[in-house]
């Protein structure tokens, strides 16, 4: 496997910096990466680890995050839904056999799996695996020291006056847990962009007091236009400019690859699962865990590409 140094060299990335972002972002060092290229386990290999620190240390340089829950622990932004916590516990000791740990998990509602046909609303089901992963990711973030964030349980475009009613439990829950460490939701409907919502957040100083927003419904309302991701990026762009909060990060919900490095999201994240699907179409998603691990680092290799370009 290629060392380090020649790896921050191709992209132009001095090898200082190289050193310290992996370190910062990944607790490795170049003895940790050799280790992790000659280790037992037979899935992981060079393309993968090489790929893995291009990606790092290009989206590090973009003021970029991408989270996921990717096919081999090693990986610096953590996305888990709220039933799979236990995932993420077997998944960050994996990590730490490897040497490694994650910077930042992101607690995410999943909110289509709660909203569907048979039910409007959040159950008494979703409540308590909601508090569940909230102690349980806590509790993590204390013995792998990671920073933590969990969505701010919001209500979807399929729901009629879920502006309103998004509105109403965000007041709720963040009178009762100010002390958490949320990520404010800027809702949208069919016929009312994001720029409302967002408008009452910075308003009421939610996002000052957060540094993050996120811009929820995205993945219903454009789809897979990337023109209306990156309208819809560039319009909370303006909006948090003028009110003097240029650094706050956006995040976005489901984003593609394309729009989410092509627009005005720096400072910010994304997360998706669009790597268990192929490149190229016509091909099956991935089935297994070797698929797993060539679809998501073609995933990577595109994202190089993206971003070094």
């Amino acid at each position: 496997m290629a060392s380090l140094r020649s790896i921050a060299a191709g992209l132009g990335v001095p090898y200082s910096t190289a050193y310290v972002t992996l370190e910062r972002l990944l607790g490795l060092r170049p003895r940790h990466i050799t280790a992790i290229d000659n280790s037992d386990d037979q899935i992981i290999n060079g393309d993968y680890v090489v790929a893995v620190i291009r990606s790092v240390l290009l989206l590090a340089r973009n003021r970029l995050e991408y989270y996921t829950m990717p096919p081999i622990p090693l990986w610096p932004w953590l996305l888990v839904p709220v039933k799979s916590v236990d995932v993420l516990e077997r998944f960050l000791a994996d990590m730490e056999r490897l040497g490694a740990r994650p910077s930042a998990v992101i607690l995410d509602v999943g909110i289509m799996e709660w909203f569907n046909r048979k039910t409007m609303e959040y159950t008494g089901e979703f409540w308590r695996a909601f508090w569940h992963g909230v102690d349980a990711v806590r509790g993590l973030a204390r013995r792998y020291r990671f920073a933590w964030r969990i969505v701010l349980p919001d209500v979807p475009a399929t729901v009629e006056d879920n502006i309103s009613l998004t509105m109403r439990l965000q007041e709720r829950l963040l009178a009762e847990h100010p002390e958490l460490p949320w990520i404010p939701v800027a809702q949208a409907s069919r016929t009312t962009s994001h720029s409302n919502h967002l408008a009452w957040l910075v308003e009421t100083g939610v996002v000052e007091k957060y540094g993050c927003v996120a811009l929820g419904s995205l993945k219903v309302l454009a789809g897979r236009r990337k023109q209306l991701w990156r309208d819809a990026v560039d319009g909370a762009r303006a909006l948090l400019h003028e009110h003097g909060l240029g650094s706050v990060k956006l995040h976005l919900f489901g984003a593609p690859l394309d729009a989410a490095v092509s627009s005005r999201l720096p400072p910010g994240s994304w997360d998706s699962k669009t790597w268990t699907f192929p490149r190229v179409p016509y091909l099956w998603s991935a089935k297994d865990g070797s698929m797993r691990v060539v679809y998501f680092t073609t995933f990577l290799e595109r994202l190089v590409e993206l971003l070094a370009g």
